[in-house]
């Protein structure tokens, strides 16, 4: 196999890039195991203010994920990856960033040695196959280190088709949670701010939340055309980061999906058993309320860590994305 080098801060190859087709292959092979708390880069496209950064992350547990830096919409995070210092690991990216815009994709995916690990229903930033780079952050991006821990043994691109899973759209989200690590206090006070929209405008159901006074918050869940309850006053601690959860359609009945909780460090929140509108694996919104749903603002404006959605199993196991 041959060795690519790690970076081409001086060339235009679009095709060893991988750019073309919007899906490209790579096989990595990290030099040495990654320290704890390192974050290591291994796809950046676009440019500063419009990019976005894949890198690995080492956790202070020794847990490795992948990571996907959207400039402007935070981080999201896999679930934990396995990786092994001077073996080869295959990656897949399927991501707007690596095609023109007439190739229309709607969504980010990011599969590990064939394992679907980052889904995202909405698109990367638009790049050009000079915003390309393997192995280094080319945009500037704060959540990473500089450069890859290792080699870069081969690009190419992919036939689109082979990896946009159209099963996934028409697939049910529920069962499913959405988890995120976000600071409270860091939203603005009176706004509501949407954490996980899913369906269509119309027929969405909405979790969101609301500053309420400096050291509190409102949880809340709208189902279109019906509304929804509110949780009580829940006292925030001050520039501190907090786990959220909402899990959906957890008791499910014939025909429908039924259920929701939202818990908060691990305390229920707010539950409820009202039926769920209808949503595919492609209308499962994080942070933004694309449905117009009047019971939040079009995005969530606060510091978040990480954001992901999960299908689960009726026995609320996890499985992957």
């Amino acid at each position: 196999m041959r060795r690519l080098a790690t970076f081409w801060p001086e060339r235009s190859d679009a095709i060893e890039r991988g750019y073309g087709t919007g899906a490209v292959s790579a096989v990595l092979r990290p030099s040495r195991p990654l320290s704890l708390e390192e974050r290591s880069p291994l796809l950046s496209t676009g440019h500063v203010g419009a990019g976005d950064l894949l890198f690995l992350h080492r956790s202070a547990d020794g847990v490795t994920r992948l990571m996907l830096d959207a400039w402007g919409r935070g981080l999201t995070q896999s679930e934990p990856i396995e990786i092994e210092p001077d073996a080869s690991h295959s990656l897949v990216v399927v991501s707007r960033a690596l095609a023109p815009e007439s190739a229309g994709l709607t969504h980010t995916a990011v599969y590990w040695d064939g394992k679907l690990a980052i889904y995202l229903a909405f698109p990367t930033h638009e790049s050009s196959p000079e915003e390309v780079f393997w192995g280094i952050d080319a945009i500037g991006s704060s959540a990473a280190g500089e450069f890859w821990a290792g080699d870069v043994l081969s690009v190419r691109s992919e036939p689109l088709a082979a990896w946009t899973e159209p099963e996934r759209a028409n697939h049910s989200a529920f069962p499913g949670a959405a988890t995120f690590k976000i600071e409270l206090g860091s939203l603005s006070l009176g706004q509501s701010n949407p954490l996980l929209v899913t369906g269509e405008s119309g027929a969405a159901d909405a979790f969101y939340v609301t500053r309420n006074s400096d050291a509190s918050v409102r949880f809340g869940y709208d189902h279109w055309g019906v509304g929804g309850p509110q949780s009580g006053v829940i006292a925030i601690p001050s520039a501190q980061f907090q786990i959220v959860r909402i899990e959906l359609g957890t008791s499910p009945e014939a025909g429908e999906a039924r259920g929701y909780r939202v818990t908060l460090d691990g305390k229920v929140v707010l539950e409820g058993e009202t039926a769920l509108y209808p949503a595919r694996g492609d209308q499962i919104f994080l942070k933004t309320n694309p449905t117009g749903a009047s019971s939040c603002q079009p995005m969530l404006v606060a510091n978040v860590a990480f954001s992901h959605y999960h299908l689960i199993n009726q026995t609320g196991g996890e499985l992957s994305p």
